[in-house]
């Protein structure tokens, strides 16, 4: 009841490799992740489905938080990848009791966190790469809170692709 999640995904084309997941990891612990995967089509769409699964069974499984969790996919991912595709992602882990929680950013934007009359800010995260970019790669967490009233927005490249294209329809 505290917190409240809303998203939205419209692909590109029929299928694309965009992906959003949330769920609780127990009573207190909102685990969600965004993610784009590199390309487009049919190939995109399963590796995002791949992706999607593996690490909902990565993020129950694991104790380590957001970073730990990341490092754990990344490997999964990278020995399930014929393809050699690539993955952005952020994945957050948050105490939906007392707003603390953990980010991690495998290169993807920044989320921007709003407060309702003040000013937006980016939780900013040193991260890392793509996911299946680097096998071994150790993901880093980076801690943040969100107030009560506070909003946490993400995103993926598809915002800025939909708006460029809308624009040449109407230009």
């Amino acid at each position: 009841e505290s917190v409240r999640v809303a998203a939205f995904l419209e692909p590109a084309r029929e299928v694309g490799g965009d992906l959003y997941d949330f769920y609780m990891l127990d009573a207190r612990r909102l685990f969600f992740m965004l993610g784009d995967v590199a390309g487009k089509g049919v190939p995109a769409s399963l590796f995002m489905a791949i992706s999607k699964v593996l690490c909902k069974q990565v993020a129950s499984r694991d104790m380590r938080g957001a970073g730990g969790i990341t490092s754990e996919l990344n490997k999964v991912l990278s020995t399930e990848n014929p393809a050699e595709l690539f993955v952005t992602a952020v994945a957050v882990l948050l105490d939906v009791e007392t707003g603390e929680g953990q980010l991690c950013i495998a290169g993807h934007d920044a989320p921007l966190v709003v407060s309702p009359g003040g000013p937006v800010r980016s939780v900013d995260s040193s991260g890392g790469p793509p996911l299946c970019t680097l096998d071994d790669f150790d993901y880093p967490s980076e801690p943040f809170t969100l107030a009560p009233g506070e909003m946490m927005v993400l995103w993926t490249d598809g915002v800025g692709e939909s708006s460029r294209e809308q624009a040449a329809q109407v230009g």
